[in-house]
């Protein structure tokens, strides 16, 4: 899959899934860490501590320039996939099942 695509598609699904916290909030309880667990498995290690470091809530923490996140996403592409078919498999019916856990909960639907 193209790195660019993976990027995208990570960046939908943590605006989609979690919708941004107000920092206050964040200081209080931060959801943050919950949701970028559950993509552990479908996503890069690199990709996912480098989106970790550009949600800190301390500014001078964060890359400062867009160029800093291009180029540490140009420059950490791995030669081969980090996972295998099987453990990229079992992650995403992980987070299948938490997608439709949390949605059930949500909307108070319980099996029969």
């Amino acid at each position: 899959m193209d790195r660019r695509v993976q990027h995208r598609g990570l960046y939908l699904r943590l605006h989609v899934r979690a919708a941004a916290q107000e920092s206050d909030l964040r200081l209080k309880d931060d959801k943050m860490p919950q949701v970028l667990k559950s993509f552990r498995g479908l996503y890069s290690n690199q990709l996912i501590s480098m989106v970790e470091r550009c949600l800190r809530l301390n500014s001078l923490e964060r890359p400062q320039t867009v160029f800093a996140v291009q180029k540490e996403l140009l420059n950490n592409v791995p030669d081969r996939p980090e996972f295998s078919f099987a453990e990229r498999t079992g992650a995403r019916i992980r987070h299948l099942q938490e997608r439709v856990t949390r949605f059930m909960k949500e909307h108070n639907i319980t099996w029969f």
